[in-house]
């Protein structure tokens, strides 16, 4: 199964020291300053994750995933696209001191955004990340921070649909799982829908310099905009990396599938009054009324997960199902189908370094 992280935001800050090649010659061209930005970026990025196989656009270079097409502008004016296959695009913007600034790619991929006379530069990487055999598509947008004289703050707008908002992950925590927070990582920017499912995540900001010295960095939420706070004095050497990664969610699914008989249509009526009969809803109600109709209805594998989210809440959930079995019933009643299919849906979002993708939010089923 191919792992779905979309990088466009996550914060690392690297600061890089006179004896890196950043200070050791001066650009002739704008194109060698074009390289050796990229040479300085890709030093400490790498380029073994980069994914270099752009369909090269009017307006964009564009990385066709399996998962989602990032979309990278050829004018950092306009937005990166992060278009998921589950969820519609996502779109951000570049810090504004970067506006009307043609972007240009590099051998391996890193599209380099030089402003003339500016105190940053930005470049863009489309990356294919392997954990362990588990491929992801992500995008990573860095700022390099040329002198002391930059802003010490950097904003990137998201355009969102409506509902969706940028939100804190220990604030998500206590809304939306305060029974089990322990599956939700620390430090983290979630953007989510009006129902509550994360729809992306944005790692926590980090800042090294070249020793590998820590400096402070944090982020500030305005809104749909997150800024960037990184604090460094006259002591920090030039120039620094910051490196926002943003990564999508991941899905399993479930299905049963089974024909229409006798039989099923009396296991249809029993699952329905079983949830018609329910005293109150919880999480744990919905995982059992689930896996009981796999064990009635299919021979396979229910939900193994440890579900801590249900979409649109519980109580809503399970009168959805009771729903679509009064359906499946009607339309084997009457003859108008002769098998049915239901598809149950577990997201998986990124927690974080240490806890990776972790499946925890049940979506509401298919039928067909």
């Amino acid at each position: 199964m191919k792992k779905l992280g979309i990088g466009l935001l996550v914060s690392m800050i690297c600061l890089a020291s006179s004896t890196m090649s950043f200070a050791n010659e001066e650009p002739k061209t704008y194109q060698d300053t074009v390289n050796l930005q990229a040479n300085n970026v890709e030093e400490i990025t790498g380029i073994s994750e980069i994914n270099n196989k752009f369909i090269v656009e009017p307006e964009a270079y564009t990385m066709i995933g399996e998962d989602a097409n990032i979309s990278i502008p050829k004018n950092a004016s306009d937005e990166v696209i992060l278009d998921g296959k589950e969820t519609a695009p996502i779109r951000m913007e570049l810090p504004l001191e970067e506006k009307n600034t043609k972007g240009i790619m590099t051998k391996n991929g890193t599209i380099i955004y030089c402003a003339p006379n500016s105190d940053i530069d930005v470049s863009v990487q489309a990356l294919t990340e392997n954990d362990n055999g588990v491929l992801s598509d992500a995008v990573r947008s860095m700022i390099v921070i040329k002198n002391q004289s930059a802003p010490k703050e950097y904003s990137f707008n998201f355009k969102l649909q409506k509902g969706w908002r940028l939100i804190r992950s220990e604030e998500y925590a206590d809304l939306y799982s305060p029974d089990d927070k322990s599956w939700i990582g620390a430090g983290l920017i979630f953007i989510i829908n009006k129902d509550g499912d994360i729809l992306s995540t944005i790692d926590s900001p980090w800042a090294k310099d070249a020793n590998n010295k820590t400096v402070k960095t944090y982020y500030k939420l305005e809104g749909n905009t997150l800024k960037q706070v990184v604090e460094f004095d006259q002591n920090t050497a030039f120039p620094l990396i910051l490196d926002p990664t943003q990564h999508a969610p991941k899905y399993r699914y479930r299905t049963m599938t089974f024909k229409n008989s006798a039989k099923t249509r009396k296991h249809l009526i029993e699952l329905r009054r079983e949830i018609n009969r329910r005293q109150n809803s919880t999480v744990t109600k919905v995982v059992k009324y689930v896996n009981h109709a796999f064990s009635l209805l299919s021979e396979t594998t229910g939900i193994t997960e440890s579900i801590s989210v249900i979409t649109n809440g519980a109580d809503s959930y399970l009168e959805y199902m009771e729903d679509m079995y009064t359906e499946i019933h009607e339309d084997f009643s009457e003859g108008k189908k002769k098998s049915a299919k239901i598809t149950y849906k577990i997201m998986g979002t990124w927690q974080g370094n240490n806890r990776g993708y972790v499946y925890r939010t049940l979506k509401r089923p298919t039928y067909k």
